[in-house]
């Protein structure tokens, strides 16, 4: 039985398992901001043309070009009726996010809360294909 549930008919979230999760959520935001700064850092010295020592690994910066297609582009070509008919016919795209938060002791969750934490799946449009 894995930690933090009753059994395995009814399983439970303990404050444990929310404090290990926030938990690791931290160290990998540090991790982000680290392997940010020392790509940065790379990137640079690429540029500079800095001669990398020999061993197995090697380095190079690719550069990835890539069209997005924005709002105020389909509006240039569509105008702004067609961008509203055809963002009418297109699907939503929906996700989905754990949010583990400190709680308010003594307080529930706000009517708002409880509205966006039920309604997600409303965004999905069940009469399309």
């Amino acid at each position: 039985m894995k930690e933090g549930t009753k059994d395995a008919a009814n399983p439970a979230i303990t404050q444990k398992d929310l404090e290990g999760y926030k938990a690791i959520q931290e160290q990998l935001g540090k991790l982000k901001r680290q392997v940010a700064q020392e790509r940065d850092r790379l990137v640079r010295l690429v540029e500079c043309h800095a001669p990398v020592e020999p061993g197995r690994l090697g380095v190079e910066v690719r550069e990835l070009a890539q069209q997005l297609v924005t709002k105020a582009f389909l509006i240039s070509v569509l105008g702004e009726t067609g961008y509203e008919e055809m963002r009418a016919e297109a699907p939503p795209t929906v996700y989905r996010r754990l949010v583990v938060k400190a709680r308010v002791r003594g307080r529930g969750p706000s009517p708002m809360e409880q509205v966006r934490s039920r309604t997600w799946p409303s965004l999905v449009r069940w009469d399309r294909p």
